[in-house]
């Protein structure tokens, strides 16, 4: 495996909605960056952070009709649905989650190309989360990064 030391800065804090909580989020900038998404849950106080590799797992998904209706089962599954399931092998992205406030702070520095201007420390901690739209503050999004 060839090592890689030009990690980081290449993604964008903006500010996000998650389970109707303000929050922030990391959005890439760069192609070489290794992530697709991180977000920040409120609720929990963890860091998730959805990496670009695909893994192959297999998944139970509802079992489809010619009409792309799930098709019914005659009595509940153990699982609690009322439809057939089939067992597929599909491609499912990589997700890490990361609990420690320290180690959130530092993978938000080491990433975020606007982690200086862009307050993500409000968001780690904040005690309670405010509901959306409880207060007339609008949702601005970082418009003067230009990224080279």
């Amino acid at each position: 495996m060839k090592n890689n030391n030009n990690i980081g800065k290449n993604m964008c804090l903006v500010k996000a909605i998650w389970q109707n909580k303000e929050t922030f989020k990391l959005i890439p900038v760069l192609d070489n960056c290794p992530y697709n998404e991180v977000v920040y849950d409120p609720l929990l106080s963890l860091l998730y952070v959805i990496g670009n590799k695909e893994k192959k797992q297999f998944q139970y998904v509802p079992k489809l009709d010619s009409n792309g209706n799930k098709v019914k089962s005659t009595k509940q599954k153990e699982n609690g649905v009322w439809y057939k399931e089939e067992r597929v092998l599909v491609g499912l992205l990589s997700e890490y989650h990361i609990i420690d406030k320290k180690e959130q702070e530092k993978f938000v520095e080491m990433f975020a190309v606007n982690s200086g201007e862009f307050d993500f420390r409000y968001f780690l901690n904040k005690e309670e989360p405010k509901e959306m739209g409880s207060s007339n503050e609008e949702l601005i999004l970082p418009s003067d990064i230009i990224i080279k």
